[in-house]
């Protein structure tokens, strides 16, 4: 089972989006939340440079890359991203039944580290990959075959939980079979390409299809 971490494992994608929000409201530009939607869940290499041509900053990627982590952290205001409701029982079923699980997230390994962290849930995964593990990032599904590859399954023996359309479209690219637990910051088109939505990792009906 390979779980997704921004907006599935840990409530970050709010932090995305209120800092993106303010790193526009500073230039005056007004903020299109369809537009971050649409980037969610991609890595930062893919959807940076597409944020920039979109609202037409005149900075480096460099520098708006730091100043988006600057009202990233100041957003959070010190605190650690909280855990999505239900993460931390549905981990503690998994594990009373003894089976695998993993990460694969667009997010670096050290972002890993200093969010995900702190919650003392990252050795109860068998592998964590990262953006920093593969050469191309969701919708891509290299992250999820690499996965699959890691647990010597099969692609199809693979269950994968996203909350963005892009991870789900990366992990049925791969083969696998795709959960969506979808959020306020989920677009509602293309949901179809999942095999269920559920409303939440707490959600009987996500336990019925781990069966």
């Amino acid at each position: 089972m390979v779980f997704d971490l921004d907006g599935t494992l840990i409530d970050t994608e709010w932090v995305f989006v209120e800092a993106a929000r303010r790193l526009l409201a500073g230039r005056g530009i007004s903020f299109d939340a369809d537009f971050m939607a649409s980037i969610l869940g991609t890595p930062a290499n893919n959807s940076l440079p597409l944020f920039i041509e979109r609202f037409g900053l005149p900075e480096t990627m460099e520098a708006v890359a730091a100043e988006y982590k600057r009202f990233f952290l100041e957003t959070l205001d010190a605190n650690h991203a909280p855990l999505m409701p239900g993460a931390r029982e549905l981990l503690d079923r998994l594990d009373a039944r003894g089976l695998p699980k993993a990460i694969a997230t667009s997010s670096g390994r050290e972002y890993v580290r200093q969010m995900f962290g702190p919650h003392g849930l990252l050795e109860r995964f068998a592998f964590v990959l990262t953006a920093d593990d593969v050469t191309h990032g969701k919708p891509h599904p290299e992250i999820f075959l690499t996965a699959a590859s890691r647990f010597d399954l099969p692609p199809g023996d693979v269950l994968v939980i996203e909350d963005s359309i892009h991870g789900i479209r990366a992990a049925k690219a791969a083969g696998t079979r795709a959960v969506l637990v979808p959020h306020a910051h989920t677009p509602e088109g293309d949901r179809a390409h999942a095999d269920a939505v559920v409303a939440s990792l707490a959600a009987p009906e996500l336990w019925e299809l781990i069966g």
